[in-house]
């Protein structure tokens, strides 16, 4: 049973599932892990990026709405290498979901690498 809290919000009592595709509940998964809204720092949780089409694309207006960003953030984005660069379509920037994902992808995989290599290096160093 849920209840309601003086400023409107819901709690859930313990062993209740939550929908994990409802995006009330998302939005607050992403507050509740990264301590902020979605006005804060972090990009939090984007799910609607991994369920485009692989081929949709998206226009650089549209990619700052889905990261809850202004474009010019989405220019730096891609600048300091954090997002890959796009073409342009009708004289705009744009890229596919699958072109954004697969950059993020590999730059998540450099960076356990790294951190893999770190720590070995680390690890020699002990005594």
């Amino acid at each position: 049973m849920d209840d309601t809290n003086t400023n409107g919000t819901e709690t859930v009592q313990a062993g209740h599932e939550l929908d994990a595709t409802d995006p009330d509940v998302v939005e607050g998964a992403a507050e509740a892990v990264h301590g902020q809204s979605d006005t804060g720092q972090g990009v939090g949780i984007i799910r609607e990026l991994a369920d485009l089409p692989p081929g949709a694309i998206i226009g650089e207006a549209a990619l700052a709405k889905l990261m809850h960003r202004h474009p010019a953030s989405i220019k730096r984005a891609v600048s300091r290498g954090e997002l890959p660069q796009p073409t342009r379509l009708l004289g705009g920037p744009c890229w596919t979901a699958a072109a954004i994902l697969r950059h993020v992808e590999a730059r998540l995989d450099a960076a356990a690498k790294d951190a893999e290599k770190t720590a070995r290096r680390v690890e020699k160093l002990r005594p």
